[in-house]
């Protein structure tokens, strides 16, 4: 996962013409990266296999997160390691997550799921004591 994160990271600098050498790398640079995740990066590369209208533009916060940890791990490596003289990712913080409404369901919805296995059916029977297990609310079954 680490080498795919500095893959990205090298991606961006290829992008902007920024040299690919530790040693030059700033906190400006690394505020850049995270704009770039945010506001320019494209959600999945050419060779995903997925539709055109998934390939959206910007990162959701919880993956951009996951990149500046692994820089932040990366560089703090390094500047402990004495090959960097400071670490430019010591000091960003993670992007917001505001959050998104989720759809929940009303306890109609879920006594109508519950109910909606055939528990004599082997199979039908598991998912409906999966369901009853994912069932926080223990809603009664019909």
């Amino acid at each position: 996962m680490y080498s795919q994160n500095y893959g990205y990271f090298c991606e961006f600098l290829d992008l902007k013409g920024i040299i690919r050498d530790v040693r030059n790398i700033t906190v400006e640079v690394g505020r850049e990266y995270i704009i770039w995740l945010r506001d320019e990066k494209t959600k999945f590369s050419d060779a995903c296999n997925v539709p055109d209208s998934v390939r959206t533009v910007g990162l959701l916060p919880k993956s951009i997160n996951t990149r500046i940890k692994n820089m932040k791990t990366m560089f703090k490596f390094l500047y402990e390691e004495g090959v960097i003289d400071s670490d430019p990712f010591a000091y960003l913080k993670n992007v917001k997550d505001i959050g998104r409404d989720i759809d929940v369901l009303t306890t109609d919805e879920l006594k109508r799921l519950l109910s909606a296995p055939n528990q004599r059916k082997y199979s039908d029977f598991r998912d409906f004591v999966v369901l009853k297990l994912t069932n926080r609310w223990n809603v009664p079954h019909r």
